[in-house]
């Protein structure tokens, strides 16, 4: 998250989705099988959504977080990666861990947006 530094720190509001390992695996296998089946995929077939989301596995279930080998290194990020940079920004991260959390978060702008609009 090297990159995003100054991101962070200008931002008024950020809001992290951090939705679960299994429900982030089963939308990435549905968006793969459509993909499939409407003939889109860039990357088609059974073993290459497994090579995918074996890929992606270890962002969310490793307690460790990742430690870049050089200050562009992008392949070093993982959950707890995330966890350590966001913790510099107090009361400014809105963590959604659940499609509801989402919706509500997402009403709430809406929310705010029509009474600013007013």
């Amino acid at each position: 998250m090297w990159w995003a530094e100054n991101l962070l720190e200008a931002a008024g509001t950020i809001v992290w989705l951090d939705l679960p390992w299994f429900l982030c695996w089963r939308r990435i296998v549905i968006r793969h099988i459509k993909a499939d089946l409407a003939r889109t995929n860039a990357h088609p077939g059974f073993r290459s959504m497994l090579r995918f989301t074996a890929g992606v596995r270890p962002y969310y279930l490793n307690p460790v977080p990742a430690v870049p080998s050089a200050p562009d290194d992008d392949a070093a990020k993982n959950r707890a990666a995330v966890t350590q940079a966001l913790a510099v920004c107090p009361g400014k991260v809105v963590q959604c861990k659940s499609p509801k959390e989402v919706a509500a978060f997402l009403a709430q702008v809406r929310t705010t947006a029509r009474a600013g609009s007013v």
